[in-house]
């Protein structure tokens, strides 16, 4: 079991959950900061990708969450209450796009109890936004896909990744316009570690298709997967972004109890090249 040999890995500090986005042809990054084990976030923070310059840092509750840039360049933040107890939400606000500054959040996705949300993305494909959330109850998680054409207004639209029982988390996706696809990933649990692993839907997440071998990535190959003795047994919560050709993402490490560290990879080609490593 290995990431692909094409990813270029980072190991930098500890931060939780990320997301990067592209603003103005900057790569920046958001961190939904919150205390080691507690359930809320409560400071949303902005830097550059690059340099790790802190551009802002101001107070927000959503966390484990994602950001979006639409086609006019207003930058959207979703995050989710506190998932302590059933029935949270999913918030959204606007940032500023000098200071980045969070306007008052507005419900964005709603849920009945027993189930609340965990991590979410969102990407966009043609006129519309989709999203892609993990939803748990007192089962497990699982994984579930939600539509908008305003980033306002949402509607469950989509199939289930991931089989009842099946352990299932920290979803991404990303459109790839060039192979009329989704690809999606998210977190298993293997031989007593957490990978990533991809799949990809051509039918608007209703159905899916999972990797299981091609070329240069024999079976047992992950987008994501810890290595031995430095990254614990943890390679989760990913969010990745293209630019200028090349694809770069951050995840998390650990060992899921006392250590969450952040790191960075990029890929030397496009989303659509990195969708061709595994279908």
């Amino acid at each position: 079991m290995s990431t692909i040999s094409a990813l270029r890995k980072t190991k930098l500090d500890s931060r939780l959950e990320c997301s990067l986005f592209v603003h103005q042809g900057r790569l920046l990054e958001a961190a939904f900061r919150r205390d080691w084990f507690s359930t809320f976030a409560h400071t949303l923070e902005i830097r550059d990708f690059f340099t790790d310059q802190l551009l802002a840092s101001h107070p927000w509750a959503g966390g484990m969450g994602t950001v979006v840039v639409d086609d006019a360049h207003v930058i959207h933040v979703f995050g989710n209450t506190n998932w302590a107890s059933y029935n949270n939400k999913i918030i959204k606000s606007t940032l500023d796009p000098a200071t980045f500054t969070p306007s008052a959040p507005i419900d964005a996705l709603l849920v009945n109890s027993p189930f609340k949300f965990y991590n979410l993305d969102i990407t966009k494909y043609g006129t519309k936004w989709r999203a892609i959330v993990e939803i748990s109850n007192d089962q497990g998680p699982a994984i579930y896909f939600a539509e908008s054409s305003d980033l306002v207004n949402w509607v469950y639209r989509g199939g289930r990744l991931g089989a009842p029982g099946e352990y299932v988390g920290c979803p991404s996706i990303h459109w790839v316009p060039d192979r009329n696809a989704f690809l999606l990933t998210f977190l298993k649990s293997v031989s007593g570690k957490f990978v990533t692993r991809p799949a990809k839907s051509s039918d608007n997440c209703f159905t899916f298709s999972y990797f299981t071998s091609n070329g240069p990535n024999p079976a047992g190959s992950y987008l994501l997967d810890a290595d031995p003795g430095t990254e614990g047994k943890n390679a989760s919560d990913l969010s990745m972004v293209e630019l200028d050709g090349k694809v770069y993402g951050v995840y998390l490490t650990g060992d899921q109890l006392t250590i969450a560290r952040r790191n960075t990879f990029h890929y030397d080609g496009t989303m659509a090249q990195l969708y061709d490593e595994f279908f």
